[in-house]
């Protein structure tokens, strides 16, 4: 049986430090107590618990959110800090904060590279030591960089694996803390399969404004005062939907220029034709079907409405003018073969 070890010694033989040591114990790592609350630990228990945590399958879901203690348990990294390392994984885990910054800049997308910014947040930043060093080092020490973005606080959205796509950029910047040089990493997805849908950036753009509207006005104004940063631009996966033509057509012909919500003339005439959108009145993506009975044409406004309204009301009126028109339409087709 092997000797037990007190704290400082079983530091010194598994060369780990006093805090990666208490995470172990919250993650379960056996011991014994002794005398007055003194804990012990048996070396080969930590030895084997250490290999069963370095080897434990990271799986995680590109696209699902996680909370802060998910990716403290996945990782065994700390529970604070946008670059975190995780020695016993080889990796750093990169959280980044698009749109949300207590400086005068945020990092950002432009196409398929995400310019993330270094650690350092007064004076100049410096790249020889730290994270910073860690991160421009991953390609030749094989750090595996994971990234999560986070738009709304305590919620990580995991994007995949990233890699530097170039040489960094150094920036010279004029916030709170005075001007400085900070660091931009050019980070690029490694899996061309990991870039998430239209559709859930819509979502995610969403959830971002939905935290800007409960800001009051003084930080609205403290913030927007200081935002430098480019345009967002990301590169995303879109599927495009083909409508069928014949539908598109049967619609217009079956609402005769006028809105089947409002019921208002076509505002305005392409080509001789009244302008009306032709909208499913329930989405494709919720179920619904590319048919006639699915379909109406509508004028822009009534179109825009609709993509905003829970009213179910308002989709009940669309419907029943529908069924009018529908009706009306085979009326007069009806007479035409009779003819």
């Amino acid at each position: 049986m092997s000797t037990l070890l007190n704290v400082n010694e079983v530091i010194a033989e598994m060369k780990i430090s006093r805090a990666t040591l208490y995470r172990l114990i919250d993650e379960g790592l056996p011991y014994v107590v002794i005398g007055a609350r003194k804990k012990m630990f048996n070396p080969e228990e930590v030895a084997a618990f250490l290999t069963k945590r370095k080897d434990s399958v990271i799986a995680l879901e590109v696209g699902k959110e996680y909370i802060n203690k998910d990716i403290c348990e996945c990782f065994h990294v700390a529970y604070m800090g946008a670059i975190r390392k995780s020695n016993t994984k080889n990796a750093l885990v990169l959280i980044s904060y698009p749109y949300a910054s207590r400086f005068n800049y945020h990092d950002y997308w432009s196409g398929d590279i995400l310019y993330f910014y270094g650690q350092g947040a007064e004076g100049d930043q410096e790249i020889s030591r730290g994270y910073n060093k860690d991160l421009i080092n991953s390609p030749m020490t094989s750090l595996t960089l994971y990234l999560f973005e986070s738009f709304t606080e305590g919620k990580y959205n995991y994007r995949g694996i990233v890699e530097l796509a170039r040489t960094i950029e150094i920036e010279n910047v004029n916030d709170k803390n005075g001007n400085r040089n900070v660091f931009k990493f050019p980070l690029k997805l490694v899996n061309q399969n990991d870039y998430l849908s239209e559709e859930f950036i819509d979502k995610e753009v969403s959830s971002m404004e939905k935290a800007v509207s409960d800001m009051n006005d003084i930080e609205l104004m403290e913030v927007a005062e200081q935002i430098r940063t480019p345009i967002m631009e990301r590169k995303v996966i879109s599927t495009k939907l083909l409508r069928n033509p014949y539908i598109a057509k049967y619609a217009r012909l079956r609402a005769k220029g006028y809105c089947e919500s409002c019921g208002a003339k076509a505002p305005f005439e392409i080509n001789g034709e009244p302008y009306l959108e032709i909208d499913h009145i329930i989405p494709l993506s919720q179920g619904g079907t590319d048919s006639i009975d699915n379909v109406a044409a509508l004028c822009p406004n009534c179109n825009r409405k609709k993509s905003f309204s829970v009213n179910s009301d308002d989709v009940m009126v669309i419907r029943n003018n529908v069924v009018k028109d529908e009706a009306e339409l085979q009326q007069m087709l009806n007479n035409k073969l009779k003819k």
